[in-house]
């Protein structure tokens, strides 16, 4: 009955994502802006996305995308640190934003009615950022010791060596924020050069969603964001998957448990075969529901925790499974993952994991893309990561097509590999 229900409102709301009122624009500039309408709340999300981000990077300027997103948040050359504020604080709004490996935004979520202020705020602060010394000191230090703390999280620590050794040479072989080399040499200039590559109107998308006149809206962004001037279009550096005949990476740590990592090569994000190993990834790793966790953890009692999960890239996907164990169990562990990943290439998956991996991965995106501010981000996302707003809702649709033989064929391609496997053990255990 639970799965009758959970399916039912899947379907409502996807069939109100998939009518959703999505209309794209120009600006004078040639910013292309996607803009949601919606009906209910008098909010708005504003987001201006860039694709110049960790991707772009190179060995001289590692963590260049995130500093200097930090750095534009402080104040800008119209407004000092506590006016900037001041200005978001009378509108009851505030700037967020982030900078990951394919993407960096900044926007602000308002009332209806201060929508023009929040975006000449917004505009201000992508155009006319400060960059001033104090400040940037200040971001390096914060950045600096998020570098630290990612050393004291074991799954985290884990992940970057695996990283690390999967991508070696090129920019997912580093975390977003940089390397604490690559961060201390960064100088204001390179910081100004980056922001001005970054935010031209060759490489931004401005997604916007909810209840505002699409008339007032583009007049709005038309007078603040035309501003901004051409220049050098984004250019991706090469990604590559180190070829290595070394398989097996042992690391030591201060941490009481072991942590394994077992990475594969995976489908890129417009590839057609996303979505049957997405449906894999789920099937095996889904927490507790998941093959993997039911056999390892549940029943065999070996690890603390285990999942399956994949990176979301353009091109040269990596997939991993992650699991937390008892060093003593880390053999058993590696040889009843290759039990249930040998078993699911060998035979097909059971229809009902198939169906519940559908619900769930449906279920997940629609519960979570409810807000003004989740459809903002999901279109601007889509169109700067994958090429089109509407990658995720055709996603879903090209889901509901997989077959337990597509499965079965994507479970064959993937485990064929052989994997890097990154074995993090207690600085005395090595075993």
């Amino acid at each position: 009955m639970k799965k009758i229900i959970l399916i039912i409102i899947a379907q409502i709301l996807f069939a109100q994502i998939a009518a959703a009122d999505i209309k794209t624009f120009t600006l004078s500039n040639k910013i292309k802006v996607i803009f949601e309408k919606t009906d209910k709340r008098e909010i708005v999300s504003l987001k201006v996305f860039t694709p110049v981000s960790s991707i772009s990077e190179n060995k001289k300027n590692y963590g260049i995308s995130y500093l200097t997103f930090k750095a534009m948040t402080n104040s800008t050359l119209k407004r000092n640190k506590e006016k900037l504020a001041n200005d978001l604080d009378d509108i009851g709004a505030s700037i967020s934003g982030d900078a990951k490996l394919q993407y960096a935004y900044l926007g602000v979520n308002v009332l209806s009615q201060n929508f023009d202020k929040a975006a000449e705020i917004l505009s201000d602060v992508i155009i006319n950022p400060a960059f001033r010394v104090s400040e940037i000191r200040a971001a390096k230090e914060e950045i600096l010791l998020d570098l630290s703390l990612r050393k004291d999280n074991a799954a985290l620590f884990a992940l970057d060596n695996f990283m690390s050794v999967f991508y070696r040479g090129s920019a997912p072989a580093y975390p977003n924020l940089g390397t604490v080399k690559t961060i201390k040499a960064l100088k204001i200039s390179d910081i100004k050069r980056w922001h001005k590559y970054s935010y031209n109107s060759q490489n931004i998308i401005i997604s916007a969603a909810g209840n505002i006149d699409e008339e007032i809206l583009k007049n709005s962004l038309e007078k603040h964001f035309s501003k901004i001037k051409s220049g050098q279009k984004f250019k991706q550096n090469a990604v590559k998957i180190a070829k290595s005949k070394k398989r097996f990476f042992y690391f030591k740590s201060k941490f009481n448990s072991a942590v394994i990592v077992i990475g594969y090569g995976a489908p890129g994000l417009n590839s057609k075969e996303l979505p049957a190993f997405d449906l894999l990834t789920v099937i095996l790793g889904d927490g507790l529901n998941g093959k993997l966790a039911k056999e390892i953890r549940v029943n065999s009692g070996l690890t603390y925790n285990i999942n399956m999960f994949y990176s979301l890239m353009r091109q040269k996907n990596s997939a991993m499974i992650l699991s937390l164990t008892d060093s003593k169990n880390v053999k058993k562990t590696l040889k009843k993952i290759d039990e249930i990943l040998k078993e699911m290439s060998s035979k097909k998956a059971e229809s009902g994991d198939l169906e519940r991996a559908k619900i769930k991965e449906k279920a997940d995106f629609l519960f979570n893309a409810q807000t003004v501010d989740e459809k903002s981000f999901n279109n601007g996302w889509g169109e700067t990561v994958a090429g089109s707003f509407k990658y995720k809702t055709d996603f879903l649709n090209s889901i509901s097509e997989v077959s337990l033989e597509d499965i079965l064929k994507s479970a064959e391609k993937t485990f064929k590999q052989k994997p890097v496997v990154i074995i993090m053990t207690p600085s005395k255990s090595r075993k």
